[in-house]
Parts: C-alpha cells; structure tokens; sequence
C-alpha cells in the first residue's frame, strides 16, 4: 500500500483538495495506522492554530509544534579537563521551513538547539552586514555564562531573569556560541551569523 504524500496530507487540512481526492484520502487513512498518525499530528498542530488564533504562540512551543516530523538526534558528550562539553543539536531552523514551504527569506532567523534537556532557542536579526543574535536557554539559568567568539572577537553577555539575553550587533561572520554552567558547558560550534 503507497503512503500519502506529506504535502496532500497538508493540503487536506488547508483545504485545497477537492472532494474526490478528500475523499480517497480519507478512506486511505481509515486503512493506514501510519499515514493516520501523520494525519493526527498534522490535526493536533491545526487545532492548535484554530483554537487560539487571536493569541501570539511562543517560540519555543512554535518550534515544537513545527518540529514534530523529524527524528530526534543524539548529543555527543566530550570529557574536558574543565568539565563536560556537550554539543548541542539542531532542532529546527526557520530558514529551513521557508525553504521547504516555497516562501522566501527574511532578515530574521530562529533556530532552536537542543542538548540534555536544555532547549536553547536563537534569533538572528541582520542589519546591513552587522547581525544580531539574541535568545533564550530553558528550562533554568542559573549561573550560567554566554559568549561567542570568532578569531580574535570575543563577545560575552548577560542573562536576564527569565534566561533571555542580547548581544551587541556584531560583523556577520561563523562564531563559536559556548553557554557555561558551573560543571559543563553547551557548544554550539562554527555556528553562522551570515545571510
């Protein structure tokens, strides 16, 4: 039995099929545990959106909803003699979305990381040939250190309460972001700060 298509599954849910074709896809799905679980978390993200249209969801629970059809990668762990490296693991990328959905880009990027049970989400917004990266780490700051660096740049900045922070705008250019806790810290190596 042939699988539907990612993109007529979308399609049914934005209503842009004919009733023909709804209809053998539906029949299908009555059929197919796998194509109805696809079916299902395609719904669970629509009703999202239709239940709450006059709120803003957040980034973060954007990114999740968006992120639910790719497998989850590992983390690598490294031993450093002044603490455990993790390197943390692309998520989603916004770009990547546009890409895959025909739209075009834009002058800001999200991006979410995961490693452990550490979301780190990132915003890109570019100025002429200046970027500025600003963020959230959850679930918990405490203590923690952020920087990236690039040859001889070095920037580092704070953290507020609630885990946000903002760099200064800086030349577009490939950066190692480091977030140090008190025994580890996160990597995110070459990461680009470029359009």
């Amino acid at each position: 039995m042939k699988h539907i298509e990612f993109e007529k599954l979308l399609e049914k849910f934005e209503g842009l099929l004919t009733e023909n074709e709804s209809r053998e896809i539906s029949a299908h799905l009555a059929g197919c545990q796998d194509c109805a679980a696809q079916s299902a978390k395609l719904e669970k993200f629509f009703s999202y959106a239709n239940d709450k249209p006059q709120e803003e969801a957040g980034q973060a629970v954007t990114a999740r909803l968006l992120n639910i059809f790719q497998p989850k990668k590992p983390f690598e762990v490294k031993k450093e003699s002044f603490g455990k490296r993790l390197l943390a693991v692309l998520a989603f990328d916004d770009w990547q979305t546009a890409l895959n959905e025909r739209f075009t880009f834009s002058d800001t990027r999200q991006l979410l990381y995961k490693v452990e049970n550490y979301d780190i989400d990132l915003r890109l917004s570019f100025i002429g040939d200046k970027c500025r990266l600003s963020g959230q780490i959850l679930p918990d700051c405490e203590g923690v250190a952020i920087e990236i660096s690039s040859g001889n740049v070095r920037e580092k900045t704070e953290l507020n309460e609630n885990c946000e922070f903002v760099f200064p705008l800086v030349s577009q250019n490939v950066y190692d972001l480091r977030i140090h806790f008190k025994d580890f810290f996160i990597e995110i190596p070459n990461f680009s700060l470029l359009t």
